[in-house]
């Protein structure tokens, strides 16, 4: 899998990333300020962040590869954020193949709906959309099919119990993203560092949902 995501990395275009360096910049480090404070659902040996909205709006404004690159800075936030150096270890290196390959599957959705990075905002909504529901579901099918397999269960039961609940949030953070790239088309760049404290709202929702499943445990 890890194969694939470096190839992918490879093969996406650079150019866009031209001219935009302070963008990318600013997004990759927003994203890692979102993802520093990941929260472990229970019983699972998974973690979940709020920096899915940076992503996609990388991927609106920057293109592909920017995406992928806020797409690791948040995996290299939530690792930081266990108080932990970047630890080499099969989990973490799953994570970053994990997201390249949720994040190229958006990027191909994003094509497929007709939307191009730079588009006005209102030409980008259905293929942010497709590109949330691609990313969310290649993502948590993989991080379920790894966990089926570690826990010898069936990988679309432990999706369903695990996994389906975090739809509702990642379409929150799609409509976050919006608001971002918006705000963007309005105002100067800095105003994305607002879209910080929603973020940390969808934090409190995911801490919500595993101290609820913790307890019924």
């Amino acid at each position: 899998m890890d194969v694939l995501a470096l190839m992918a990395l490879i093969l996406l275009p650079a150019r866009a990333i031209q001219g935009q360096w302070g963008t990318l910049l600013l997004l990759v480090v927003l994203a890692i300020v979102a993802g520093i404070r990941p929260v472990r659902i229970p019983g699972l040996r998974h973690e979940v962040t709020a920096s899915h909205p940076f992503i996609f709006l990388a991927l609106a404004t920057v293109g592909p590869l920017a995406a992928c690159l806020v797409a690791l800075a948040s995996v290299v936030g939530a690792a930081v954020g266990r108080g932990r150096k970047l630890p080499l270890t099969l989990h973490f290196v799953f994570n970053l193949g994990a997201v390249v390959l949720s994040t190229t599957a958006g990027v191909g959705a994003l094509h497929v709906a007709g939307g191009r990075p730079g588009q006005a905002v209102t030409a980008m909504i259905l293929p942010l959309a497709a590109a949330t529901a691609a990313y969310f579901t290649v993502n948590s099918g993989l991080v379920a099919s790894a966990i089926a397999i570690d826990k010898r269960k069936n990988a679309i039961t432990v999706w369903r119990q695990s996994f389906l609940w975090m739809a509702a949030p990642f379409a929150t953070g799609l409509t976050l993203a919006i608001a971002m790239l918006a705000a963007m088309e309005m105002g100067t760049l800095w105003i994305l560092v607002l879209s910080l404290p929603p973020c940390w709202v969808l934090l409190l929702y995911y801490r919500a949902h595993a101290n609820t499943s913790l307890a019924r445990h």
